[in-house]
């Protein structure tokens, strides 16, 4: 444990044989070579009635690790905890904090040869982002502002410009169910992705939860950001080939609840997508929310199709059709029997996608295929 007297501010320093004078613009202390002698008001003068005096300490640095959210606190007036991230040349992180009773809490950044890179302070939940110019290893710092408050906090780290350590794969075509327990927590899903790919994702909360969706490139770019409180889709397209990631957290760090996230592809139909026949029929159900059915079919360019979609038990349901490279050519919503006409401008195979028009409302319906 490293203890220090001397504040942070301007300092001049200069040497004299066996005496080191150090000049303060707060104060002036004197070390010589058997002790050091300080001319310092007393404690009590410095200290308020039934205040802890402070200690001005550093605990042993403890590794953060992406993905991780802990729980820590500030015990003592003066005290400052540290946490080492190692990091490779660009990578981006979030780092956050929620402070808890009333510790004023300072976090700061500090990257591999010392210099401050992030500050900030706040009793309230923030989040920082900061990029590592080059490899090694950076400080995260947390205390209380001015060393004079006390309290507990959770501190959270994400990498962003790949996956967090404990990132879950999300397949094309799959579902999955999500839960924010606590503040600062941050779950990632990666989905991997050619170059030119075409995505939806699709995000719908419960119990009231406001949640921020957002999406990530490799090398840290973000393509897209929605909030909702109910549900809500977004489409992006992969830049270059590699792992992206899909990042939920509550709009205002500190709700908790549940969520359900789902990926399709637009570009080329979803490992789940089933095969639909001129002539022929396919029945569904969506069963939960965020889902979407995909139905596809092989065309040759200039051909005249007919689809007919009949939802069932009061589904209003919403249709699009997508050719081959995700453009879209057709899109509709209806609740009851209705007929789609389009012509196909290429050859290749088709995507027509099935999905609630709320992205959350139950039901069954019928899709029929016919050609001119």
């Amino acid at each position: 444990m490293f203890f220090s007297t001397i504040p942070d501010k301007e300092r001049r320093i200069s040497h004299r044989s066996r005496t080191l004078r150090v000049e303060s613009l707060e104060r002036r202390e004197l070390m010589d070579g058997y002790g050091l002698h300080l001319s310092l008001p007393s404690v009590s003068a410095l200290v308020a009635e039934g205040e802890q005096p402070a200690v001005f300490a550093q605990q042993s640095s403890v590794a953060l690790v992406t993905g991780n959210v802990r729980n820590d606190s500030i015990s003592r007036v003066g005290e400052v905890d540290r946490f080492t991230v190692q990091a490779s040349a660009g990578q981006l992180f979030q780092v956050a904090i929620a402070p808890n009773g009333n510790l004023n809490a300072q976090l700061r950044v500090l990257d591999s040869i010392g210099r401050v890179i992030v500050s900030a302070a706040s009793t309230q939940t923030f989040a920082r982002n900061f990029s590592a110019g080059t490899a090694g290893t950076y400080i995260v710092e947390i205390q209380g502002v001015n060393h004079r408050s006390v309290g507990t906090y959770r501190l959270g780290l994400e990498s962003l410009s790949r996956p967090s350590a404990d990132a879950k794969a999300l397949p094309i075509g799959s579902i999955a169910n999500g839960q924010l327990s606590g503040s600062v927590q941050v779950d990632q899903f990666k989905v991997a992705a050619r170059a030119g790919q075409v995505f939806q994702v699709a995000l719908a909360t419960q119990s009231g939860l406001d949640a921020t969706m957002r999406v990530y490139a490799p090398g840290g770019r973000m393509l897209l950001e929605a909030t909702t409180k109910s549900a809500a889709a977004r489409n992006f397209t992969a830049t270059a080939a590699g792992e992206y990631i899909v990042q939920i957290q509550a709009t205002n760090l500190t709700s908790t609840g549940s969520y359900r996230v789902g990926v399709e592809s637009l570009s080329s139909p979803s490992a789940d997508a089933k095969a639909l026949s001129v002539g022929g029929f396919n029945n569904g159900q969506l069963t939960g929310s965020v889902q979407a059915d995909q139905h596809r079919f092989l065309a040759n360019s200039g051909q005249r199709f007919h689809l007919d979609l009949a939802p069932l038990a009061g589904l209003n349901a919403k249709i699009r059709v997508f050719e081959p490279g995700g453009r879209l050519v057709l899109e509709g919503l209806t609740s009851s029997a209705r007929t789609y006409n389009f012509t196909s401008s290429i050859k290749g195979e088709f995507i027509v996608m099935i999905e609630a028009a709320n992205l959350t409302s139950l039901g069954s319906y019928r899709l029929g295929l016919r050609r001119s």
